[in-house]
């Protein structure tokens, strides 16, 4: 894009066009793009939405990071412009991709330096979008991903924007130049082992030696699956009203069954993103439909993937995050005049009258909570007999996966309460009795 078609103006114009920020952070590298970026904005300053100030992050992964944090300062300085710097120890992690845990690292790092309302600003731009595009691509994403970097989209506190997207890195270098601005080079950009510089100095030139007009083809391609995506969300938030159970961790199979496949897939990622856990790939997907929807319904399969899982019980599906094994010979001593927090959930007793468990029967307001071993009984309020407790659980239709969670309640060596299920009959308060009334909150909801 030619020189003149960057400027502040048009950035005012686009900032004004987001929800209304408080403050503007320029995440400031020292590079070419976000000196262009930071550029601009200090030249538009009295018309932005909120005050401008910059953010640099020093990664520690170069000896001339120090260098690099003081050009940040002094160009800041010598602009007038405020700069918060702060450092990350971004050195590789096995398992983690060094490219993919540097980019964490720095943006918990620039969210750690947000206040609410605030818009954190970055300089990506059209070959960042097409370099994005094309690495999706080639790890085989859907529309979601193939719509690549957003111009705007929440983030932390505040919001995040690209407000450069729309221009070439020929035409930042242009301006840059043009302006006569003094930036930092760093030599990483050069090292074509890492995937992204393999796209910018390999790749991409073939396509355009070829197509010249490519990397605009490739931005208006991000554009039309964004607009897509946009529609599949929409359809999914439709969808997900029709499936969801009577929590937000529950599907039900009837809606589920109504769809087509591809809508069923769509709103099982759709839902998943909901509740926050990651999203499954598309052999995860497909796992679900063969496993759960056409599984038995006394079955109850599970699909899991790192942070997530997903099983069947009867007619639905429930979501959470991997529950972490218990010991069933676990013993902890509980006093109900407080809540006992136990590493998968929350006991907490409330002093009633005429009901609940006898107050008088508790040496002390004291109790000890174990956990299903297997063969336990009970003889509960409502009934005349003893119940077997493997029999209420499968009656009172609680999961399997469950079934172990539950905090029972013992006396001595007597079974009187399990979590706020089922009280031992005897162990009830009559009507003008002193009780303690249960209440258990189980993490995985």
């Amino acid at each position: 894009m030619p020189m003149s078609d960057l400027g502040g103006k048009a950035l005012v114009e686009l900032l004004r066009s987001w929800p209304r920020a408080s403050a503007c952070r320029v995440a400031f590298s020292g590079g070419v793009d976000s000196t262009v970026l930071l550029h601009l904005l200090a030249g538009v300053r009295w018309e932005l939405p909120g005050p401008l100030s910059a953010i640099h992050v020093n990664h520690g992964l170069h000896e001339h990071s120090p260098h690099w944090d003081q050009h940040c300062r002094t160009v800041c300085r010598d602009w007038g412009i405020e700069l918060v710097s702060c450092s990350v120890d971004a050195r590789p992690v096995r398992g983690h991709s060094p490219e993919e845990w540097a980019r964490t690292l720095r943006y918990q790092a620039l969210e750690k330096q947000m206040t609410a309302g605030e818009l954190l600003l970055t300089a990506h731009h059209q070959d960042d979008q097409v370099e994005t595009l094309i690495l999706h691509l080639c790890r085989g994403a859907g529309p979601a991903g193939l719509s690549g970097m957003q111009a705007w989209r929440t983030f932390g506190p505040g919001g995040h924007g690209r407000p450069l997207l729309a221009w070439s890195r020929r035409g930042i270098l242009a301006y840059a130049t043009g302006h006569k601005l003094q930036w930092l080079e760093d030599p990483s950009n050069a090292d074509a082992r890492l995937d992204r510089n393999f796209v910018r100095l390999e790749l991409l030139p073939l396509l355009r030696s070829r197509w010249p007009g490519a990397g605009a083809t490739l931005g208006r391609v991000a554009e039309l699956q964004a607009g897509a995506n946009a529609v599949l969300g929409e359809v999914a938030v439709q969808d997900l009203a029709a499936c969801r159970g009577d929590v937000p961790q529950r599907l039900r199979l009837a809606g589920l069954a109504a769809l087509s496949w591809p809508r069923q897939a769509n709103v099982l990622r759709h839902w998943l993103a909901t509740l926050s856990l990651p999203v499954p790939g598309r052999g995860h997907v497909s796992e679900m439909r063969q496993q759960l929807l056409v599984s038995r319904p006394d079955a109850s399969p599970k699909v899991a993937w790192p942070g997530a899982e997903v099983r069947r019980f009867g007619d639905e599906l429930w979501a959470g995050a991997p529950l972490p094994p218990r010991d069933a010979r676990e013993r902890v001593s509980w006093c109900l005049r407080e809540s006992c927090d136990l590493a998968h959930g929350r006991l907490s007793a409330q002093p009633v009258v005429g009901r609940g468990l006898r107050r008088s029967a508790l040496e002390g307001d004291k109790a000890e909570i174990r956990f299903r071993r297997g063969g336990e009984a009970i003889l509960p309020v409502t009934d005349r007999h003893h119940r077997a407790l493997k029999k209420l659980l499968h009656h009172a239709r609680v999961p399997p996966w469950l079934r172990g969670r539950l905090p029972m309640l013992y006396l001595g060596d007597r079974l009187v309460a399990v979590a706020d299920l089922w009280l031992e009959a005897s162990m009830a308060a009559t009507a003008a009795e002193p009780g303690w009334e249960i209440t258990w909150h189980d993490n995985a909801g």
